[in-house]
């Protein structure tokens, strides 16, 4: 299955591959057969996502998403690698991840952990997920809905 086209061209992506890959091995492949979460609502879930690095309106509209996004869960974390905000979706540690502005050495690596699990990636408007890593959405599927009514009212 062709999930994503990379550009294979640069160290930093295969590394970036390759540690995903290790981070697999280390858990194990066991929880990639189904995601295992009882929470079926927004309101009942936690939710991990990433912010830009670069200070600028994005930065500041992503800090407005994560409030309006905390105010509905049980909680959001950051983590620092979405490569494991993907797996943690996967093994049900989180019910859901968003993100915008991800490289796609980032994004599709995950998306397929994440739907092999079962659960459901695409993009904010309920498109296909971009390879470009633009407006990312990854849950355990229960959640997919809830959370694509707030994400899709925010513009970006």
């Amino acid at each position: 299955m062709r999930v994503c086209n990379l550009n294979r061209s640069g160290d930093t992506q295969r590394t970036r591959l390759w540690h995903l890959i290790i981070f697999i091995e280390m858990v194990g492949s066991e929880w990639l057969t189904s995601i295992s979460t009882s929470t079926i609502t927004l309101s009942n879930s936690l939710l991990v996502s990433g912010f830009p690095y670069t200070h600028d309106e994005r930065w500041r509209k992503g800090f407005d998403l994560f409030k309006t996004l905390y105010g509905k869960t049980q909680g959001v974390r950051r983590l620092g690698a979405a490569a494991l905000d993907f797996c943690f979706v996967a093994m049900g540690r989180f019910e859901g991840f968003w993100e915008f502005g991800l490289q796609p050495w980032d994004a599709c690596a995950g998306a397929l952990i994440v739907k092999e699990a079962g659960g459901k990636v695409s993009d904010w408007d309920n498109s296909p997920m971009p390879f470009s890593g633009n407006h990312i959405l990854a849950t355990n599927g229960h959640i997919h809905k809830e959370m694509l009514e707030v994400l899709g009212k925010e513009l970006f």
